[in-house]
């Protein structure tokens, strides 16, 4: 999710950047929706290692190859 990110930039201009300073921001969101939904399912709130568990369950690993190609990786 960190390719061709569409973000602010100096100057109150926009740019189209790449990297992990890109991803984390999309990985951070998808947490904070898992937390709110498990959590208001559940009524109780998260632990670190329930946060792992259901991301590992409820996502799937991506690698972008040298042409920028994303590829989906099996977790299981």
């Amino acid at each position: 999710p960190g390719v061709d990110i569409n973000s602010t930039f100096l100057d109150n201009e926009f740019a189209v950047l790449s990297g992990t300073s890109m991803a984390a921001p999309h990985v951070a969101g998808a947490i904070a929706i898992i937390i709110e939904e498990y959590e208001k399912k559940y009524g109780i709130p998260l632990r670190e290692h329930d946060i792992y568990r259901l991301l590992r369950n409820n996502t799937d690993l991506i690698k972008a190859d040298e042409k920028n190609n994303i590829n989906v990786l099996s977790l299981k």
